[in-house]
């Protein structure tokens, strides 16, 4: 506990950037079939497909991106471009009818610039020795967050999922039929008397009764359409959800550039730049620890 609170306030701003940019992402790809649906009247097969090409755009792009992020630095800006994009990718989603797997190629693009910006900011941000529990606590507060944010978006489309007590009908009226056509018979045949061929035994002329097979169809979801799918209300209030959490990161993304430049700037820095800080950090711990060497007590000799 006491380590914790040694951490740098850069670190804990850098968690509510990452808590804020991925609910901003990964809940949203959650609902995004369902949303693609409905806004553009899309097939289940489709939607699911256009989101990939989110997944696509960030593995093709993030080899490209990361090397333009090392070699220009500056983690604060790259983190600030990213959540103005996103606002702007969902802003785009709730007011126009740009083709959904356009902007998702987009978002997939800076998310890119997301990820290249703020875990390499991690070790300059808290120091040497507390690196590992900095990643700890960034992982934890976002997967805190990321199951935390579905549940206010799934409350938000249940509550504008139109009741089906039809659905519920149907399904009583489909086992009903089932099981009284596998009652009654579908195909009747009488033949005359048979005699088998190696007991010799005849076979009266009874009723032979073919069953049609219980069909459970009804029971298993379709993969293209299933259920009813919630309003284009309550996806525009799940986007006014994603825009506030990406609006919180900008917010937080700005309030790390003022902290760090206040106190050096190693974050906001080029990598020329930076070298020349982390030296001059590494020789002022080093003069600390050898004016404690100087004056630290030698015991006495007696």
């Amino acid at each position: 506990l006491s380590d914790l609170l040694k951490l740098p306030a850069e670190l804990w701003l850098i968690c509510l950037i990452c808590i804020c940019c991925y609910c901003a992402i990964f809940p949203f790809v959650g609902i995004a079939k369902n949303y693609f649906q409905v806004k553009y009247g899309l097939s289940g097969t489709d939607a699911s497909n256009y989101i990939s090409f989110y997944q696509f755009a960030s593995a093709g792009a993030s080899p490209i991106i990361g090397f333009v992020v090392d070699q220009t630095g500056r983690y604060t800006l790259w983190l600030i471009l990213a959540s103005c994009c996103f606002i702007a990718i969902h802003l785009l989603f709730l007011l126009t009818s740009i083709p959904s797997y356009v902007l998702t190629i987009i978002m997939g693009l800076f998310y890119s610039f997301l990820v290249s910006g703020l875990w390499p900011s991690v070790p300059f941000a808290v120091p040497e020795n507390m690196c590992g529990m900095a990643y700890g606590i960034i992982t934890a507060l976002q997967n805190a967050g990321l199951a935390t944010f579905p549940l206010i978006t799934g409350a938000i489309l249940d509550n504008y999922t139109p009741s089906t007590p039809s659905n519920v009908t149907t399904i009583i009226t489909n086992v009903t039929t089932t099981v009284l056509t596998t009652m009654m018979p579908t195909t009747t045949t009488t033949d005359a008397p048979t005699t088998g061929a190696t007991t010799g035994a005849t076979t009266t002329g009874l009723p032979v009764t073919t069953s049609t097979p219980a069909n459970f169809s009804f029971l298993v979801g379709d993969d293209d359409d299933s259920g009813t799918l919630p309003t284009i209300e309550g996806f525009k209030l799940t986007e006014m959800c994603f825009i506030i959490s990406a609006g919180v990161s900008l917010l937080a993304c700005v309030l790390l550039l003022i902290v760090d430049k206040a106190r050096g700037g190693i974050l906001s820095a080029s990598p020329a730049r930076r070298k020349e800080l982390v030296a001059a950090r590494d020789e002022e711990r080093q003069a600390l620890l050898n004016t404690d060497d100087v004056y630290s007590p030698k015991g006495d000799s007696a």
